[in-house]
């Protein structure tokens, strides 16, 4: 058994759109070893979503479109998977925690109805997911004692009672401890959470990421985080992958990515971020706008906002290069023959 529990392979996905075709991702690579915390961060509209539902091949085909591509997850392509194969992983092998649970509850049906259906779907999966729990009971009793115990683990008071009650009596932070407990029923390997605290206030941000992390060191997942909450990249996560405009720019540990950003996208979303020391009127932004992935810059997608663009830039896609141990970006300020070309401020 290899310790790389996910690689992606140069992935591209395309929306035919009423304007033309959006190239959404546009050679994705990125890798996960077993016991990573990954974090994915980048701007809205970078690719981070998309690239987290195309790894449970969540994108609607149509209107999305896989040009090429590769996603080897524990051994298999799942890119070359048939549906059945997916529906299987699903929940089981793979998890994912979305923005909002809200949109994610149905109303209509009670905790327990909603968590014991997924229970038992996941057992007719893997059998042994309800075996502790069937002694002297039946399999729906198995599936909601199964629920109980991980409302409990994930701090839901008095679960024994609120797991007959509806979504809408709970608050936005009880509703996302529910969809946390639920994505762990299947005991999934990589767990993806997708900017899992942006619906809920600043205070209970913190105590639902302090418990994804700890049931993380409990279960021993592989953690996949979207987010754009740099200051919760930099104290919870192993690595970091940093995504401009569809692509991979920049990956490495946290210690890399903190210390020596080597990227001119990655060090200016680091200067962006305010601390104690920032005065008013200091605080930095990226100049600029993510560009139009209908009509693409030609070469780097970064070029027209970087303050280091060259004249290959703007012509050529730069290559992937490494600048540490574990530590890779792409840019052509790392690349030896590019090294004598003038730079253009813009």
């Amino acid at each position: 058994m290899t310790d790389t529990l996910l690689t992606i392979n140069n992935l591209y996905l395309n929306f035919n759109t009423f304007d033309g075709v959006a190239r959404v991702l546009n050679g994705v690579n990125l890798t996960m070893q077993r016991g990573d915390v990954l974090g994915l961060v980048g701007e809205t509209g970078c690719g981070k979503t998309l690239t987290g539902l195309s790894i449970s091949r969540l994108v609607p085909t149509p209107p999305g479109e896989y040009p090429r591509g590769e996603i080897w997850f524990d051994g298999r392509d799942l890119m070359q998977a048939r549906e059945a194969e997916m529906q299987r992983l699903r929940g089981r092998r793979i998890s994912m925690i979305f923005q909002d649970p809200t949109t994610n509850l149905n109303p209509v049906f009670t905790i327990a109805q909603q968590m014991t259906d997924v229970a038992l779907h996941l057992a007719e999966v893997d059998g042994a997911l309800l075996g502790r729990y069937l002694s002297g009971r039946g399999r729906r009793q198995a599936a909601r004692a199964r629920s109980l115990e991980l409302l409990d683990k994930v701090g839901i008071a008095d679960a024994a009672r609120r797991i007959d009650a509806y979504p809408h009596e709970f608050s936005g932070g009880m509703r996302q401890r529910v969809l946390i407990a639920m994505s762990l029923l299947g005991q999934p390997d990589l767990l993806i959470a997708d900017e899992p605290t942006t619906a809920l206030d600043v205070s209970v941000q913190a105590q639902i990421l302090r418990l994804i992390f700890g049931l993380v060191r409990e279960f021993h997942l592989s953690v996949l985080l979207i987010t754009h909450n740099l200051g919760v990249v930099a104290q919870l996560c192993t690595r970091v992958a940093v995504m401009y405009a569809g692509n991979v720019v920049e990956s490495g540990t946290a210690q890399n990515i903190f210390r020596q950003p080597s990227h001119p996208y990655t060090r200016a979303l680091l200067a962006s971020v305010p601390s104690a020391h920032t005065k008013r009127g200091e605080l930095a932004g990226v100049a600029g706008n993510i560009p139009n992935l209908i009509h693409p810059p030609q070469g780097c997608r970064f070029a027209p906002r970087c303050p280091h663009v060259m004249p290959v830039c703007d012509t050529v896609f730069p290559a992937t290069t490494r600048v540490a141990a574990g530590h890779e970006v792409s840019c052509y300020l790392y690349t030896a023959e590019t090294h004598d070309e003038p730079a253009t401020v813009r």
